[in-house]
């Protein structure tokens, strides 16, 4: 079934009958800070919620995010298709994106990805990481492409800003780079662009879904790009919407950081990444004087505005 998205409003004029069932998930743990959001964020998605099957998989969790994912559930559940929450105990260290975690990081993600896609039973599956606030009309324009791997995208930055440096869409044939796989940043704007590889949103039909060689393994770039490589070793071609950008909340103090506009961003001492502020109210937030969620190597995400 296909459909043009122009409005909520004519979207309800549909039949609903002929929608295809959606699944909507991702393997989460450790999110208080956003999780409300990131809730409220798929409950305003346009589309009939008797469509939509919500799968959470929660690993390790031990900061109430699962308590909140649980009420969610008591409140809403006669709304949807479905809200499964599966507990998923996997011993691993906590994410803070620095050399020396990222390859037990990876490797655990790829199993906890795997267990999830190979158990969709709807039409799709749109797999959403658990920090990202997605736009109310991403599934339906996702859908409307129709193609069988289409992504969204987001910045890799701390900063929404459309056009990001560091998009989530990433190539190596299409570009000739010497360098491998690499962010693709020459691309059109509101357009669907194939691409060779990407993650965080995108939405997969139940064919690959149900495809066992389209798997997730380690990478040390991620799990999503042996997820992208496989896909198309078995002749899918993957697609960004390059005019769906989603808010990607990287850090915990993301917020109050491009609120009160950082005058001394992230800075290297030892080959660390430590953030340093210059606030009025630092006495207030002591905790932003050092903040471990960020990759080792990268430069300064956080700009000056």
């Amino acid at each position: 079934m296909v459909f043009n998205y122009v409005s909520w409003r004519i979207l309800s004029m549909i039949d609903i009958n002929n929608l295809p069932t959606i699944t909507i998930g991702c393997p989460i743990a450790n999110r208080a800070y956003l999780i409300d959001r990131f809730l409220d964020a798929i409950y305003n998605l346009e589309y009939p919620k008797e469509k939509i099957k919500l799968f959470f998989l929660i690993n390790n969790c031990n900061d109430g995010t699962d308590s909140t994912i649980k009420k969610f559930r008591i409140r809403n559940e006669k709304q949807y298709l479905a809200i499964n929450i599966e507990t998923y105990k996997m011993k691993f260290k906590a994410d803070k994106r620095v050399a020396g975690y990222r390859n037990e990081i990876y490797t655990r993600l790829a199993e906890l990805r795997n267990y999830m896609k190979f158990k969709i039973d709807t039409d799709y599956f749109l797999s959403l990481d658990s920090d990202i606030m997605i736009q109310s009309n991403t599934l339906i324009e996702l859908l409307n492409t129709q193609k069988d791997i289409i992504a969204s995208v987001i910045n890799n930055d701390h900063i929404l800003r459309p056009y990001s440096q560091y998009p989530n869409i990433r190539t190596n044939l299409l570009i000739d780079s010497p360098k491998g796989i690499t962010h693709y940043l020459d691309f059109p704007l509101d357009s669907v662009v194939e691409v060779d590889y990407t993650g965080a949103v995108y939405l997969l039909s139940k064919a690959v879904c149900e495809n066992k060689n389209i798997k997730y393994e380690f990478d040390v770039q991620g799990e999503d790009i042996p997820f992208s490589y496989n896909a198309r070793k078995e002749g899918y071609k993957l697609y960004a919407h390059t005019g769906l950008w989603q808010y990607h909340i990287m850090c915990e103090y993301q917020n109050y950081c491009i609120e009160n506009k950082c005058q001394n961003p992230c800075v290297f001492y030892g080959g660390n990444k430590i953030y340093r502020y210059k606030y009025h109210d630092n006495e207030t937030y002591p905790n932003l004087l050092k903040c471990p969620h960020l990759v080792e190597g990268e430069t300064s995400l956080l700009k000056n505005q």
